[in-house]
């Protein structure tokens, strides 16, 4: 409370104070959470004292305004992360319809290279000092291929073709398709599959193609000899289906697993980094969620989780 205008360091300006009326003043700081956001000052024409009524009625206002400029910060806030993120989204827009037109500019000619390579290396005499050259140029076009092939699958926005499937059969298909990769690399398997998984609508191909990628992400990370652990849950009362697949690799760093998901990020060096944000990208459109665990030469873990319909 000041009711010595003239005398008191609060008031700035007491004559010119003086001359508008005010004989007094009280001062309300505006505080949340222990922090002085501000300070409020209320004006009276005469010199007064507040009752513990009035002070008591003040506080509360004092409160309620903190707390309204505390939600008016936190709406600024958001929407600064909100206009951030619709920048990103253009971004990446943009960046999608620009890899899918370089990925049809150059798949034809790649496709070209492909087959006179093949053909060549078919034509030459097993002892010819150019047989590992064409080896080396068939090889790495088939690296180009599969990465024009990632990026016009990261460009589509295609929604899941679904039909009736179920997760144990589109995971026994996949180790199928794996099963060569994972003895090159003498891995054992550990697979545990849900007795009671329904069938349920899935676009399997696309699920075929989530699984691909994790489980060859898992063989490259692990050393020969290593354990790779497949296997699927139901929740019938939480109403999700899913698969978890464990491998006892190198583990990714912490500062690095919340980027695994982003698009040409790879912690490998002939890696696209498309992998994943696909795989991420097929997951959402599913309505489902993906999650990582790992520690640094314990190995990783993900987990996918689809709802059942």
């Amino acid at each position: 409370m000041i009711n010595d205008l003239f005398n008191d360091p609060r008031v700035e300006f007491p004559q010119e104070t003086y001359a508008e009326g005010i004989r007094s003043m009280v001062d309300v700081p505006l505080c949340l959470r222990e922090h002085v956001m501000g300070v409020f000052r209320i004006f009276f024409p005469d010199v007064r004292d507040i009752s513990p009524e009035e002070r008591d009625f003040i506080t509360a206002v004092a409160r309620l305004t903190a707390c309204a400029l505390d939600k008016a910060r936190l709406f600024e806030e958001q929407q600064s992360r909100y206009d951030e993120l619709a920048r990103q989204a253009e971004k990446f827009s943009a960046l999608g319809r620009m890899a899918a037109g370089i990925a049809h500019e150059i798949n034809n000619p790649l496709a070209s290279i492909l087959l006179y390579s093949t053909n060549a290396l078919k034509k030459v005499p097993p002892d010819s000092p150019i047989k590992e050259s064409l080896k080396i140029i068939v090889s790495e076009t088939q690296r180009c291929r599969s990465i024009v092939r990632d990026l016009l699958e990261f460009s589509r926005d295609r929604k899941p073709s679904r039909s009736l499937e179920n997760l144990n059969r589109i995971i026994e298909k996949v180790l199928v398709v794996l099963q060569n990769e994972l003895m090159l690399h003498h891995l054992h398997l550990h697979k545990d599959l849900a007795p009671d998984m329904p069938d349920t609508l899935l676009d399997g191909r696309q699920m075929q193609q989530v699984f691909v990628n994790i489980i060859l992400n898992a063989v490259e990370a692990m050393n020969p000899g290593g354990a790779l652990e497949i296997r699927t849950f139901v929740d019938k009362v939480k109403g999700v289906q899913g698969v978890m697949i464990r491998d006892d690799g190198c583990g990714i760093p912490p500062e690095l697993i919340h980027k695994i998901f982003e698009p040409f990020f790879s912690t490998r060096p002939k890696g696209t980094g498309l992998g994943l944000a696909v795989s991420y990208g097929i997951v959402k459109a599913h309505g489902g969620e993906i999650s990582v665990e790992s520690q640094t030469g314990l190995g990783t873990c993900f987990t996918i989780t689809l709802p059942l319909q």
